[in-house]
């Protein structure tokens, strides 16, 4: 089987393949745990352009500034590739493995709480603005 470039997760700041393996550094944002080349997220944090004060996950926007600083990645390798070790729907096995399933539904269920964290997080700005605008047109200039 060979392994496309679409079997590989993708830096969004680059668009390359992040490949843990490499002799790029993979660095991880703790807020989201989005992941990045720690060159490609160095520099977005450098020129971001919310600017130094307001530096935001290029993905999701989530803040990561002093208090949140980037984690550095580290894998180990069994020396097979992943795609390799999944069965085609095809093989003999008679089907998909149940626990690469049970992992990804995992994985699923954990990105949709962090999405559904951060849409929470919006509303809850989009209300204060409201209340925010509704409090300043209550108060009439004198």
């Amino acid at each position: 089987m060979t392994v496309t470039a679409a079997a590989w997760p993708v830096c969004t700041i680059c668009y390359e393949d992040l490949r843990p393996l490499s002799d790029q550094h993979l660095h991880c944002l703790p807020a989201c745990g989005h992941v990045f080349h720690a060159l490609c997220l160095e520099q977005w944090l450098e020129y971001c352009p919310g600017g130094k004060k307001k530096r935001t996950c290029p993905v999701c926007k989530q803040p990561c500034g002093a208090a949140h600083p980037p984690t550095r990645l580290y894998f180990s390798s069994t020396g097979t590739c992943p795609i390799q070790a999944c069965p085609s729907p095809g093989s003999a096995s008679g089907g998909a493995d149940p626990e690469a399933l049970a992992a990804e539904v995992a994985r699923l269920e954990q990105k949709a709480a962090s999405l559904g964290k951060v849409v929470e997080e919006q509303r809850q700005s989009i209300n204060d603005l409201k209340s925010e605008a509704s409090a300043d047109l209550s108060f009439p200039d004198l």
